[in-house]
């Protein structure tokens, strides 16, 4: 094996479930999330052009985002329909109370896109708003206004299913 299959051998193994399991959270299709990985590893194998000006986990983030964008375009997905989002009756705590994670998980893929992706990758993925501001191509306030908006849809959309 040559040391840049090596290389890309050790990424697929380091990354390839956080990859995974950010796409899943933001697509809820375990088949599609696996191929948005799949195409992530095989853009940066092909391209070649990371210059190490960020980190390989937010390059290969960014990747992602960007076949996944290109996917929604392609499909004019803004939403996910409800069979397609977790089943799970756990709850958590936020700050409109208690919440079933179901509840929680729809209200998430029911907003807009751009919404629905930040607050995954920022609460799932525990990634920071300069990473954030990488990944997504914008800047850091962007990021913060997004992350704030984000929050302030959510917590309408509990709002109304727990008043």
């Amino acid at each position: 094996m040559s040391i840049e299959k090596e290389e890309l051998s050790e990424l697929m193994d380091t990354h390839g479930n956080y990859l995974k399991t950010t796409a899943f959270h933001i697509i809820h299709d375990i088949q599609l999330a696996e191929d948005m990985v799949q195409e992530t590893f095989i853009s940066y194998y092909r391209k070649r052009q990371f210059k190490g000006n960020s980190s390989v986990k937010t390059y290969l983030y960014r990747i992602l985002m960007n076949h996944i964008k290109m996917y929604h375009r392609k499909n004019k997905l803004h939403t996910l329909p409800e069979e397609m989002i977790y089943t799970s009756l756990e709850t958590v705590e936020i700050e409109t109370g208690v919440v079933n994670k179901m509840d929680l998980s729809y209200a998430i893929n029911s907003l807009p896109h751009k919404y629905n992706e930040i607050l995954v990758l920022y609460y799932y993925n525990d990634l920071s708003i300069e990473e954030l501001s990488s990944i997504l191509n914008c800047s850091k306030s962007s990021v913060k206004m997004r992350l704030k908006r984000g929050r302030e849809h959510l917590k309408n959309r509990l709002g109304e299913s727990y008043e």
